[in-house]
């Protein structure tokens, strides 16, 4: 029996920009990382013919960075067009190398590449989903949805001294809390970003430290 770990494809990107982190879905919360991160997902399974342990494996990429460190899109632009032509590049045999399966399993083809990406007023995303189709495999996976994007605004008092952002990017709870805290002061913007650990409900009184500090879990849950 053999296993299907998406997580091993990781191992066929590499990218430019140093400080991308690259993980599995099942490891986002602990990737919160300034310089951007790059997650991969199985995100549905499906009999390619009925009766026969033939299939096909859907996967996806997602790539995102923070508008208050990539203001001009240039990071998550180069990690998108690398990220696309690593996967207009993979072959049968590429993955199946990199997916190391035990015989007699067997990567036998890639199809149907597709890609998004968008913004909005605190993050700069990409997806890129590919369909790997395998033959003989008789094993275990794992699925899971890609994680969700979930934002919550607090307008600070009086409204125009600014606002306060909360994100998460996963369904689970406690989880990783990231806060976008922007200030007014004599005319100028003060961007502040930090990161938490806690239950998503308790988000406003959680203890947040800097982004590029590691966070202490067991103090906030």
């Amino acid at each position: 029996m053999t296993e299907f770990d998406e997580t091993k494809l990781l191992s066929m990107f590499d990218f430019s920009t140093a400080d991308v982190v690259k993980c599995g879905a099942f490891d986002y919360t602990q990737a919160v990382h300034p310089g951007g991160q790059f997650i991969v997902s199985l995100t549905g399974v499906e009999n390619a013919n009925e009766g026969l342990p033939d299939f096909y494996f859907n996967v996806s990429f997602e790539g995102m960075t923070f508008v208050a460190e990539d203001p001009d899109k240039a990071i998550i632009r180069t990690m998108f067009h690398e990220a696309w032509k690593t996967v207009i590049n993979f072959t049968a045999e590429t993955c199946d190398a990199a997916l190391e399966l035990a015989r007699p399993a067997k990567c036998v083809g890639v199809i149907r590449r597709t890609s998004t990406s968008g913004s909005n007023a605190s993050v700069h995303t990409f997806r890129i989903d590919c369909v790997l189709v395998l033959v003989n495999f008789f094993g275990t996976y794992q699925e899971h949805e890609m994680p969700i994007f979930e934002l919550k605004q607090v307008n600070l008092q009086p409204p125009e001294s600014g606002k306060v952002t909360y994100i998460r990017f996963t369904v689970q709870s406690p989880c990783g809390v990231q806060r976008i805290r922007e200030t007014v002061s004599n005319g100028v913007k003060i961007t502040e970003h930090m990161v938490a650990f806690g239950e998503w409900e308790d988000r406003e009184s959680l203890t947040y430290y800097p982004i590029n500090q590691p966070v202490p879990v067991e103090q906030n849950t």
